[in-house]
């Protein structure tokens, strides 16, 4: 079962893997069904997570109700074996009232045979029934102990299956989360015509898309919302430095190419309408700038 989970984080973890952001597009190749083939993977893992989640369930209701007979067992067994010790405690008293008879009768009536014969059967039988009642309460006591030796044994396999169980959880929780965010986007499409969603791999990478209502990603340049976004083949929103072309471009935090003014990790660009850097002499409001080759204002 575990090599099972296994497999569908492994595969779910390769569908992911296949989108890793591009800084630069060598050749116009698309994958415009990424988001889908992850919604899809994600679904059938979360249903898969689902059906083991059941199996654990009932394999630890089953060791909770061999547990619950156990202890209904072990309670029979401690009342009975607390009985044969009142028992034994009763012998033992009955046995030395009846050594006390014979021995009474001995010295009273010496030659009374038959009445002392009597008092040894009767010694003796107390005598057998006392060791009958020792080996029955040994007997019990070996048995509670194994009762509890197994109780205790389930009660590991249950721990096991709970570990089991929050580690499914923790899937079902991941599984969920995809589905439910592309579901939401999805949604959010329908009404706008298209949705911004972001999604975190096993590996802890997060990747945003741009889909439409049927779940379809955008790949290459994008106009959204007036802004200009670039999608990776994988559909994969790209962010900051970026080349197309033989031109270079900065994309947002949020994706969207700067336009104008931009300080960038403490210098100045100017990027044009496009969201081109510019380089050399470039007369910007009736003014002249001077940008480098990396586009850096001198």
């Amino acid at each position: 079962m575990l090599k099972k989970m296994t497999t569908l984080l492994f595969a779910f973890a390769m569908v992911a893997g296949i989108v890793a952001p591009t800084k630069t597009l060598a050749r116009e190749e698309t994958d415009h069904g990424v988001v889908q083939k992850i919604y899809k993977d994600a679904s059938d893992s979360l249903s898969s997570w689902k059906k083991d989640q059941e199996v654990e369930l009932q394999n630890k209701k089953t060791a909770g109700d061999y547990i619950q007979k156990r202890q209904d067992e072990l309670k029979k067994s401690e009342a009975r074996l607390k009985l044969e010790k009142a028992n034994l405690e009763m012998a033992e008293v009955d046995l030395k009232t009846e050594e006390a008879k014979l021995k009474a009768e001995e010295a009273k009536n010496p030659k009374d045979e038959e009445a002392i014969e009597k008092l040894k059967t009767s010694v003796e039988k107390k005598k057998k029934d006392i060791e009958k009642l020792k080996i029955s309460i040994e007997n019990h006591e070996k048995s509670i102990e194994r009762i509890k030796k197994d109780i205790v044994g389930v009660q590991g396999e249950i721990d096991e299956i709970n570990k089991k169980i929050n580690r499914i959880e923790g899937e079902i929780a991941r599984a969920s989360k995809v589905v439910n965010s592309i579901n939401a986007a999805k949604e959010e499409a329908k009404k706008k015509g298209g949705a911004f969603v972001s999604l975190t791999s096993p590996s802890n990478r997060t990747f945003t898309y741009h889909i439409d209502a049927n779940l379809v990603n955008k790949t290459g340049w994008e106009k959204i919302n007036g802004r200009k976004y670039h999608f990776s083949p994988g559909g994969v929103m790209d962010t900051k430095w970026f080349e197309y072309k033989g031109s270079k471009y900065y994309l947002n935090t949020d994706g969207h190419a700067e336009t104008g003014w931009a300080r960038i990790d403490g210098k100045m660009y100017w990027f044009n309408s496009d969201g081109r850097m510019e380089t050399g002499l470039r007369k910007i409001a009736g003014k002249v700038y001077n940008f480098g080759r990396d586009g850096v204002l001198r």
